[in-house]
This record gives structure tokens, C-alpha cells and sequence, in this order.
């Protein structure tokens, strides 16, 4: 587990369900992933709706290595390797895995990590609730909108939003 959990919830990370498309950054501090070097390969998220999630059908994840300390603007897409693509559609209460499909992500056991979630879906999942923690300072910037698909390349330039909201998060290694 990543960070102490926290018991509230949202509706905007780490996929925003009120809306159609959404991209997000989460910072996790190297201090909170507790191992060596290793691969991750996998990711669960802590899923809070009343509903089980239909519509975050077309989503990538993207982990990559960071300075950062503080999550104020989007990592460079060129630093990302993709992880995962796929739905993140979750039915049941509590904590839900999405095993890698693209590639593994080898972790060098001192930097810090950024998580990025793509969601470009077909609707909203108004429902679609996560667990989050509240951290000292933003580690999450987000992006989110019902008309346009995100391009990764072209995320430097978007207007986004900080938040000391981060969705509870824990690493598969292995």
C-alpha cells in the first residue's frame, strides 16, 4: 500500500467518472513504495461506487521515474512507458487490480514515481467513487472534459488542476 489509506471518496481520480475523457497525474514518493529495485507489475486502486463502472472502457496507465517532490504540472510523455491499456471498469467495493498488459515497469528503488491514468471512454460512470488520502502538498494534477480525447503529446500545453488528493494506490512487484 501506498501512503496511509484514507476512507473519503471522489469522483475525479484517478479516473474522472462525471466525465468522458479525464488524464491525471499521481506522485508516489519513493519513501512510500518500501523496496528495492524490482518490477511492478500491476497497480490496484481502492474503488468506492454504488455501481459497477461501464464506461472507462478505452484507458492507458503510464508509470515513469520522476524528480518531482510535488505533482504542480504533467510529467513529459517521452518519460512515460506504458503500462497498461485497457477498461478500468471496476464492479466491487474496496481494492480492485489491473494486472500490466504492455510492459512491466522496472523500478530502480530510489526515485520517486509518477502514475498517469488516461481514461478517453465512450461516457461517464457519474458513480465510479475511489478512496483517496489527503497528502501535505498536490500530488495529483488532472485534466478532464466531455469533448476532446486526450493526446499525450500535446498534455504539456493543457490547463489542469493541483490537488493534495490522491487516490489510494498499491503496487503489484514481481
Amino acid at each position: 500500500t501506498i501512503g496511509t489509506n484514507g476512507t473519503s471518496t471522489t469522483n475525479v481520480m484517478p479516473v474522472n467518472g462525471g466525465y468522458t475523457y479525464s488524464y491525471a497525474n499521481h506522485l508516489i514518493q519513493a519513501s512510500e513504495i518500501n523496496s528495492g529495485a524490482c518490477y511492478i507489475s500491476g497497480i490496484d486502486f481502492d474503488y468506492a461506487g454504488t455501481t459497477a463502472m461501464v464506461n472507462t472502457t478505452n484507458c492507458s496507465i503510464y508509470i515513469c521515474h520522476t524528480a518531482m517532490t510535488v505533482c504542480d504540472n504533467f510529467v513529459n510523455p517521452a518519460d512515460f512507458t506504458l503500462v497498461y491499456v485497457g477498461p478500468i471498469n471496476f464492479a466491487t467495493d474496496g481494492w480492485n487490480h489491473i494486472e500490466f498488459n504492455q510492459s512491466t515497469f522496472a523500478y530502480n528503488g530510489t526515485s520517486n514515481i509518477m502514475v498517469g491514468v488516461v481514461k478517453n471512454g465512450t461516457g461517464s460512470d457519474v458513480n465510479a467513487n475511489f478512496r483517496y488520502q489527503t497528502m501535505s502538498e498536490s500530488h495529483t494534477h488532472r485534466v478532464y472534459n466531455n469533448d476532446t480525447p486526450y493526446d499525450m503529446a500535446a498534455m504539456a500545453a493543457a490547463t489542469a488542476s493541483n490537488s493534495m488528493w490522491r487516490p489510494n494506490m498499491r503496487l503489484t512487484t514481481g
